[in-house]
């Protein structure tokens, strides 16, 4: 969160401190006035006021791909399950077949027979 933070100081004793406004950032807000009020008094001997600020998080690249690689699990998904069904229409129309032909036979064998 500190590296992408920028900081800035308002006066002598005001450090402002705008991060991206996320859920995270905003949990921690107390703990980072907290921190940093505790490192300036007890290194610096200097007494600061931290506000912080957020500003709206551009779109991240790694949220593109993420999304680019579910769709294409979903696409390839899609298509396996598509020749899946291809292949089953196919192995039942040639049990039907098969049924067909054997059902024959036995008529045929059974005609002979009387």
């Amino acid at each position: 969160m500190f590296q992408k933070a920028k900081c800035r100081f308002e006066g002598e004793r005001t450090m402002c401190l705008t991060m991206a406004d996320t859920i995270v950032a905003e949990g921690k807000t107390s703990e980072i006035t907290s921190y940093l009020k505790d490192v300036f008094e007890n290194r610096f001997h200097v007494p600061v006021d931290v506000e912080i600020d957020y500003e709206e998080v551009g779109e991240s690249k790694y949220k593109k791909f993420n999304e680019m690689q579910l769709q294409q699990e979903v696409d390839a998904i899609r298509e396996r399950n598509q020749k899946l069904q291809a292949q089953h229409a196919t192995e039942e129309a040639v049990k039907a077949k098969e049924t067909e032909g054997v059902s024959k036979k036995k008529a045929e064998k059974s005609r002979r027979c009387r």
